[in-house]
């Protein structure tokens, strides 16, 4: 154990150097921890919502192992390093204590080749074997200062075995270049396998991101679920007319998106191209939004909620960022209006009726819809939170906790009395002009 009596004043000039370096690196160290703290229970809200409530997978599993780590070492880094009161021996215990923590490493790459996922096996425990071998002889060989608690300076080290710390991040080094090459020659043997035996794989293989893209994408469309009619019994009963919507319902969240759409052209002997759509939550949700057109990129989106005083409230946006988009102009394209018998339900859900005029054509994102077949609406909403500015239709929101997509036959979704049943939803007057 080292002693700082009897320094020459050259040794003490360099200690003085290293002390200030110690509590810079000391202080960097305890804002990057404020940082890590404040990001968690920053997103804590919507880690519950969109990780714990769904199913365990290996993906999870690493987040959660990868996100709380973290948090762990932080603690074991504030309790014992961070301590000013600890000095000489007493500062090995951390060490030792923080070297049983293993750490977890992404099997980024194995393929099916049971070869390679050997050899992977093989290379990973010995990268792990001779990382902990060099820890443990780095640790022992550490030795620290034997310097006054008075003094507030802490664990300061005095000597360590900087071959054994090299010898850690050159094997972390080769683990990584070694499955970076391993990737890169088998990628150089496809490529030149698909060359040479199948034009057809040679299009895909050469095509290959946008060929997986529209896969996957249509893969995503074939899951959507379709929306389905639904009477509703309460409107009908208030208005006098049968009421029966094509209605998507998200029965956790208690959520609906419905849709009628007129068979017949308007009384001025124009094409429809209109329809009234309903928005039906809890009383607690925040706000409900539906995409035309599906994927909410460049689409109008149509956000709705009630305010403070259970008045409907209703904006168009066309952005990708929605939560920071203002109500847009879009021209050519959809007229949103609130009709009347919208406001919170007997049952206590807030329903918002609107009618969409021009609906179906505007410009960007899929450019309109076609009346005649199966189209895709996204939706999207906030089960909680109440956008920023309640009275203000042109308020941000919270990012949604729920959002997906469903497909709808619009064919299947005219309905005779279309033009009836407007005529019975007056437009109601807007309480906050956009």
């Amino acid at each position: 154990m080292s002693s700082p009596e009897g320094l020459s004043p050259e040794r003490a000039a360099i200690l003085v150097a290293a002390v200030g370096v110690n509590r810079v690196v000391d202080y960097a160290a305890l804002v990057s921890i404020t940082i890590v703290f404040f990001d968690y229970f920053h997103t804590f809200p919507r880690e519950v919502n969109l990780m714990w409530r769904s199913k365990l997978t290996i993906t999870k599993a690493l987040y959660f192992v990868l996100r709380y780590y973290v948090m762990v070492h932080s603690l074991l880094w504030i309790t014992y390093h961070a301590d000013e009161s600890l000095t000489g021996a007493r500062c090995n215990f951390p060490f030792s204590r923080n070297s049983a923590i293993s750490y977890v490493r992404v099997y980024a790459f194995s393929g099916r080749n049971k070869y390679l996922l050997v050899f992977l096996v093989v290379h990973y425990i010995a990268v792990v074997i001779i990382t902990f071998y060099y820890i443990v002889k780095f640790i022992n060989s550490a030795s620290f200062l034997n310097l006054p608690p008075e003094w507030g300076l802490g664990c300061f080290p005095s000597k360590a075995d900087g071959f054994a710390l090299t010898m850690i991040v050159i094997t972390l080094i080769v683990s990584l270049c070694t499955a970076s090459i391993i990737m890169v020659v088998i990628g150089v043997r496809r490529h030149r396998a698909l060359s040479t035996r199948s034009n057809l794989l040679k299009v895909f293989y050469q095509d290959g991101i946008y060929y997986f893209l529209c896969l996957s994408v249509r893969s995503q469309y074939d899951e959507i679920p379709k929306a389905k009619k639904w009477c509703d019994s309460e409107l009908s009963g208030i208005i006098g007319r049968e009421v029966c919507w094509t209605r998507h319902h998200d029965y956790e969240t208690d959520t609906s998106w419905g849709y009628i759409f007129p068979s017949t052209v308007s009384p001025t002997g124009n094409p429809p191209t209109e329809l009234i759509g309903i928005l039906r939550a809890p009383a607690v949700a925040g706000w409900i939004g539906v995409v035309l057109g599906g994927p909410m990129q460049h689409n109008p989106q149509v956000l709705a909620w009630l305010d403070y005083e259970l008045k409907p409230v209703i904006s168009v946006r066309q952005s990708q960022l929605h939560s920071e988009a203002p109500p847009l102009g879009i021209s050519p394209g959809p007229k949103i209006s609130i009709l009347s018998q919208s406001g919170l339900t007997s049952t206590g859900h807030q329903r918002i009726i609107w009618h969409c005029q021009n609906c179906t054509r505007w410009t960007g994102g899929t450019g309109g819809m076609n009346l005649d077949d199966t189209v895709h609406f996204g939706i999207f909403t906030h089960t909680r939170a109440k956008p920023y500015l309640p009275s203000n239709s042109g308020s941000g929101v919270e990012m949604p906790d729920l959002q997906g997509q469903h497909s709808i036959h619009i064919p299947d979704a005219r309905v005779d009395s279309y033009w009836d049943i407007l005529e019975a939803l007056p437009m109601v007057p807007p309480k906050y002009p956009s």
